[in-house]
């Protein structure tokens, strides 16, 4: 141990080693700087934000939450947008696509905006379209059942009937799906 001891305070006492290691960084810092001027193709994901949604209406499907754009810029701007704390969405009026129920994701590259950034060229978004089924908004209160088993110890039994809450809840969702359920059941439990 006290050989490897000596062997690196040897080293670090050593004014040639020290200039390495910080020349070894300044060529790294240069290497990065003229690197990042390059332009890259690079897929980002970006998450999207849907204005005017159908007053009453309901998705029947979850609206997809994130757009991925296969971009072309160059390095420190695509190296920004990844490292950046502040989100930049994709803004999508549903208002102009509620009647056609579908969105060529194809169509949003020339409305999508990159204020902040210069040079950023879109070449593909996935998923390559969205679709968009709405159905009236309904709420129904509906029974709860209890689905549980319950087994006993020797010597040991049921003295009351078993209790549980809530007996009702008021579910909301499309009409389809509402609609179609008259019972909701617990998950299942041993005791």
């Amino acid at each position: 141990i006290n050989s490897i001891r000596s062997f690196f305070s040897e080293t670090f006492r050593k004014k040639g080693f020290i200039v390495f290691i910080v020349s070894l960084f300044i060529a790294f810092f240069f290497w990065l700087l003229f690197a990042l001027g390059e332009t890259y193709t690079a897929t980002l994901p970006f998450r999207i934000t849907y204005q005017n949604l159908p007053v009453g209406k309901i998705a029947i499907k979850p609206l997809p939450e994130t757009l991925h754009l296969r971009v072309e810029a160059v390095g420190w701007n695509i190296m920004r947008v990844k490292t950046s704390r502040k989100k930049f969405p994709v803004v999508i009026d549903i208002s102009h696509y509620i009647k056609t129920d579908v969105l060529p994701t194809s169509t949003l590259i020339n409305s999508i905006e990159f204020r902040k950034f210069q040079d950023f060229h879109i070449l593909h978004i996935s998923p390559d379209s969205l679709l968009f089924h709405f159905d009236n908004k309904t709420s129904k209160t509906l029974p709860v059942v209890p689905v549980f088993e319950v087994s006993y110890g020797s010597q040991y039994g049921q003295s009351g009937p078993l209790k549980f809450s809530p007996h009702k809840v008021e579910i909301t969702g499309p009409a389809s799906v509402i609609n179609s359920i008259d019972t909701l059941f617990t998950r299942a439990y041993s005791f």
